[in-house]
This record gives structure tokens, C-alpha cells and sequence, in this order.
């Protein structure tokens, strides 16, 4: 068991693994209206809590399947610090950090976005990138179709 205290509230969580998702959860929100450098602050300080956190616990265990697994969560956090600190300024911004945050949530099980998929149109055009990571409706569309759906 692992209590945290957000905004005065004491919230418990079964293990580590659970605390980082929902603490990284609540920051995605957070983060979307920040500018870059508060943004990097904020994540790179949350890193580094729960690295503390994790090698307090490191050292406390003795089981050996346990010390696998906190070494493995601290392994992804600290790529995950490196990658934030590492990111120029200028093209660092709130999306961009959701981005990263969700990409970072789907690695911790292994997972990530769908690979494969690309752009392309009637002339059979062929376009790089995935659709996943760059598509978005203009605010009218998704009005609309929020609309459409009720």
C-alpha cells in the first residue's frame, strides 16, 4: 500500500505501479494549459518523487520478483525524465507533453500506439506519419459529431 496527499486528500493506491498511473493521469490534464519550462519542471519533480519512492522501497525488499519489478518501474521513469529534460524548449508545449505522458503510460505495460497505420487519400497518395499520433477534427467537427451522437 502507498498513501499519497493530493490537494489535501490522502489517497491510497495498491502498489507504485497504480500511484504512477493515476498520478501521470491527473497531471495530462494539468499539463495541456501550462507553458513548456513549467511543464518540464512539473513532470522531471514528479519523476524524481517517485524515483525516491522507488528506491526507498528497493532497498526495503527482500523479495526478488519484487526487486525486478521496482527496478523495471524505476528503469522507465528515469528514460522518461532523461526524454522530458532532453526536449528542446521551443517545441516542447501542453499537447505535446499529453503526448509524451500517454506514450509513457502505454510503455509501462509494454504497449504503444498502433503501428502501421499511415495517411492517404482517393489518389491512393501515400503520406508518413501515423494517424493515431497526428489526427485531429477541427473544434467545428467534433462539436458535431459530439451533437450527432447524444
Amino acid at each position: 500500500m502507498l498513501k499519497l496527499y493530493w490537494n489535501d486528500a490522502e489517497v491510497t493506491f495498491r502498489d507504485e505501479r497504480e500511484a504512477i498511473y493515476c498520478t501521470f493521469l491527473n497531471c495530462a490534464r494539468r499539463v495541456k494549459f501550462q507553458n513548456g519550462l513549467n511543464t518540464k519542471e512539473f513532470l522531471v519533480g514528479i519523476c524524481s518523487m517517485f524515483q525516491e519512492v522507488l528506491v526507498s522501497e528497493e532497498k526495503d525488499t527482500k523479495n526478488e520478483i519484487r526487486k525486478k519489478e521496482l527496478v523495471s518501474l524505476l528503469r522507465k521513469l528515469s528514460l522518461f525524465s532523461k526524454m522530458i529534460n532532453h526536449m528542446e524548449l521551443k517545441y516542447f508545449n501542453g499537447e505535446r507533453a499529453q503526448l509524451k505522458i500517454f506514450n509513457f503510460l502505454l510503455s509501462m505495460d509494454g504497449l504503444s500506439t498502433l503501428p502501421g497505420f499511415g495517411f492517404s487519400n482517393h489518389h491512393n497518395d501515400k503520406l508518413k506519419g501515423n494517424s493515431e499520433k497526428a489526427f485531429t477534427l477541427p473544434s467545428k467537427y467534433k462539436e458535431s459529431v459530439f451533437q450527432e451522437i447524444k
